[in-house]
């Protein structure tokens, strides 16, 4: 008796510990697919802004006076002033000039007044989601960093383990069960897509661990001065006393002839109100990867020199390069277009990889349906949210969990595979197509300007894809019953 005790005691353990096992490896998928999916779509986060208030009057020139215009207007509104304040100038994606301090926002008229405040609830809940699912900022960059470091790894194995994955490079079965073309589908999209993936997980790596880095780096060689080292990579600020009053005319005026090339961004007076105020102007060189170049000048215009994003040491010049590799902001909309089809196609990968290790187990139990809630609830989960945003007050962020929660609730209460996948594809196909319908009949005529329109019809297309997905998967169920 004591024997058998301990025999099923053991196995209790082994069991318990292979659950655990389980839930940790669908956790480290779930995590994965959120930044992978989220990724794809807030390369278009500009175009997403727009959507979200096309009221705003559109324009794509904007003056050096309309900029002084519109600091003198926030000094006169703002009682303390924030350390820096930004101008975002027009450009082709998002036609709108608008005012930051960091802690407030407005969109600007043409002459330099303040318009509305900024409003792209559903835009940010996106955004932080991909970029520190929605954690306190550092800890969500780390964590998020350290599954880009995981991504990478992934990248480099399966390329090693799998010994025909280039020769079959081109061999794809479709039909049946699909079981067999998820794994072949899986295989293929790993190597068409090899290069972006590999750039997407080390740019991804470098965000969060570049805090840790620098830490690490500035108590090993800067005596823990966390200020010199961040000099030594983006370059120094200029030491500014009795600075004169704001002439930012002046400033843009010898941009212009400190180079002829550079196409200004934004503008950013830093230390605004003080004696210490200087102005930066971040521009783009053609043919440069970099984020910006950054001009600076004293507050009265005059010419101090260029922060050496562009003509600096190399780290530098890589590290400016980053952001624009990994979201894409280096050409124009054919190049989202490319990173959003790539990205899809790792959210895919992310979740192909799962499914064919549930598949492996040999059985169905609460972590497939719990799994499959997650991967059918969370594109319904972002689309009620982007209805809430329309339609009612509720916080983004909480529509976007809420909803999440709902669906794997409803995923283990019905533990039927074909009915979640079916009535959760359907829902957001629903809830997608009923907010297009209310944001047509609340913006009226504003629905025609073809940023807007391209959006709607991408929805659109969306929930045609939906569709038709849920069709073939009911087909493929009745022939895996029979």
């Amino acid at each position: 008796m004591i024997i058998m005790n301990k025999i099923n005691l053991k196995k209790t353990i082994v069991k318990k510990m292979f659950d655990a096992h389980s839930s940790v490896g669908l956790a480290v998928g779930a995590i994965m697919y959120l930044i992978c999916l989220t990724g794809s779509l807030a390369v278009f986060y500009p175009e997403f802004e727009r959507w979200e208030q096309p009221n705003v009057a559109e324009y794509n020139e904007f003056s050096s006076s309309s900029v002084s215009q519109a600091y003198q207007e926030y000094l006169s509104k703002v009682e303390v002033p924030e350390k820096s304040v930004y101008v975002v100038l027009p450009t082709a994606e998002v036609p709108r000039a608008h005012l930051s301090d960091g802690e407030q926002e407005w969109w600007l008229n043409q002459d330099g007044t303040l318009g509305e405040s900024i409003r792209k609830p559903w835009t940010e809940m996106l955004q932080e989601l991909h970029v520190q699912l929605h954690l306190p900022k550092t800890l969500g960059l780390v964590i998020v960093s350290f599954f880009g470091i995981m991504l990478t790894h992934l990248v480099i194995s399966g390329v090693l383990t799998h010994s025909r994955i280039f020769k079959d490079a081109f061999t794809l079965n479709w039909g049946g069960t699909g079981q067999k073309q998820q794994i072949d589908l899986h295989n293929r999209l790993s190597v068409w897509g090899l290069p972006f993936h590999a750039m997407i997980a080390i740019t991804g790596a470098f965000f969060g661990l570049v805090s840790i880095l620098v830490i690490i780096a500035a108590s090993a060689f800067y005596d823990n001065d966390r200020e010199a080292l961040i000099a030594d990579i983006y370059g120094e600020e200029p030491i500014i006393t009795n600075a004169p009053a704001l002439n930012v005319e002046r400033s843009f005026a010898n941009m212009a002839i400190a180079d002829k090339q550079a196409t200004p961004i934004y503008i950013v007076v830093q230390n605004i109100g003080s004696e210490k105020q200087f102005i930066e102007i971040a521009a783009t060189l053609p043919q440069r990867l970099i984020y910006s170049e950054i001009y600076q000048f004293h507050a009265d215009g005059e010419y101090i020199g260029q922060q050496g994003m562009a003509n600096g040491p190399i780290g530098r010049q890589a590290v400016y390069s980053v952001y624009r590799l990994h979201f894409g902001h280096f050409g124009n909309v054919a190049v989202k277009l490319v990173y959003l089809v790539l990205g899809l196609a790792l959210t895919y990968i992310s979740v192909s990889g799962i499914n064919i290790w549930l598949n492996k187990r040999g059985r169905v139990d609460n972590v497939n349906y719990l799994w499959c809630g997650f991967v059918y609830g969370t594109p319904l989960a972002l689309s009620a949210s982007l209805m809430a945003s329309i339609y009612l007050s509720i916080s983004a962020y909480w529509s976007f969990w809420l909803t999440l929660i709902f669906c794997l609730v409803i995923a283990r209460t019905v533990k039927n595979l074909s009915k979640i996948r079916t009535t959760l594809l359907m829902t957001t196909a629903a809830t997608l197509l009923t907010t297009i319908i209310g944001y047509t009949l609340i913006y009226g005529k504003l629905v025609l300007i073809p940023a807007i329109t391209t959006i709607n019809l991408c929805i659109l297309f969306y929930v045609i894809v939906m569709v038709l997905h849920s069709r073939q998967l009911r087909r493929r169920d009745k022939i895996m019953a029979s």
